[in-house]
């Protein structure tokens, strides 16, 4: 996409944040695959963390 710069990490650190909060509302809303939604939401954050600060070190 031509992408360069600040430009690129803004769209990487974008994609790489953790799965968002409203997944477990839905599920939980629903009553459907709230288990899953929770255990996501948990992974996703715990490994957003170091993949976030070795993108901005790569990137920056």
């Amino acid at each position: 996409f031509g992408l360069r710069g600040a430009q690129l990490l803004d769209v990487v650190v974008t994609s790489a944040l953790p799965a968002a909060q409203n997944l477990y509302t839905y599920a939980s809303t629903y009553g459907v695959g709230e288990r899953l939604a929770r255990d996501a939401i948990l992974v996703s954050t715990v490994v957003s963390v170091p993949v976030l600060v070795g993108v901005a070190t790569v990137l920056g």
